[in-house]
């Protein structure tokens, strides 16, 4: 840890001179944290997708959900409790966590999102039909609603 001596029987093959520790050993520490993260993740995450798999009757891709947590969850143990460095050395200080910010990085979202369906239709590789107006619940296969929620945890 940064700032906090290493221990006088450590070797220097474990910390750098500045208390720090090496690189290759910071690699191993994440990749172990990726990989316990991604167990514990996956226990919680997938069975809410499974569940929401069930209420739009089509399978749901939980992994990049997953993913993202996990390397989140590694990247704060590797950055915050290992290098000891603040949340501002990767960006996540109280000022990201601001409407503007996030509404910011929304709007670029949807603006990517946005250029690539204008594309896709230009092309005609994408293309729109009509939703039946009958009198199937909401969340029926088939329906605008559960087009939308599956494209929501899609996209």
């Amino acid at each position: 840890m940064r700032g906090a001596a290493p221990a006088a029987h450590a070797s220097s093959w474990l910390y750098a001179s500045a208390g720090t520790m090496r690189a290759p050993w910071r690699l191993v520490v994440f990749g172990v944290s990726l990989v316990l993260a991604q167990g514990m993740v996956s226990a919680i995450i997938a069975p809410m997708f499974a569940l929401l798999s069930r209420v739009v009757a089509e399978p749901l891709p939980a992994y990049p959900w997953i993913t993202l947590s996990a390397v989140f969850a590694a990247i704060v143990v590797s950055v915050v409790f290992v290098d000891d460095a603040p949340w501002s050395s990767i960006g996540l200080q109280r000022r990201s966590w601001r409407w503007h910010a996030i509404g910011g990085g929304v709007a670029l979202g949807a603006a990517a999102i946005t250029a690539t369906a204008l594309v896709l239709v230009a092309t005609g590789v994408l293309h729109f039909q009509s939703a039946s107006l009958s009198a199937e619940p909401a969340w029926s296969p088939g329906t605008w609603s559960a087009s939308t929620l599956r494209m929501l945890f899609v996209l």
